[in-house]
């Protein structure tokens, strides 16, 4: 039986046998899992987002820090250009560019 957070049981799934972290999968944004391992990838907003596809408060107060950090309307809609600005963000925070 389980009587922790929801918080403790997404940290407690995402670490590997080795102490490490679950390394993210791909960052599809056109769905709200997708936004969401972006967002926690890219560090936004605390505690890490459950990657659950729901856009619910956590969801959408990471969105509006996201959105009003990169110069956006800060709505909390993963809207085209949240989702082009979080596109433009990862490449740099993976070292590709």
């Amino acid at each position: 039986r389980f009587n922790g957070s929801i918080d403790d049981l997404h940290a407690y799934l995402t670490r590997t046998a080795d102490g490490g972290f679950v390394k993210p999968g791909p960052f599809d944004l056109m769905t709200v899992i997708g936004v969401q391992r972006a967002l926690n990838f890219l560090k936004v907003g605390e505690p890490p987002l459950i990657e659950d596809g729901i856009v619910g408060p956590k969801t959408r107060s990471a969105v509006r820090e996201f959105q009003k950090g990169n110069g956006l309307v800060a709505d909390g809609v993963i809207g085209e250009k949240t989702r082009a600005a979080l596109a433009d963000g990862l490449p740099q925070v993976l070292g590709i560019i």
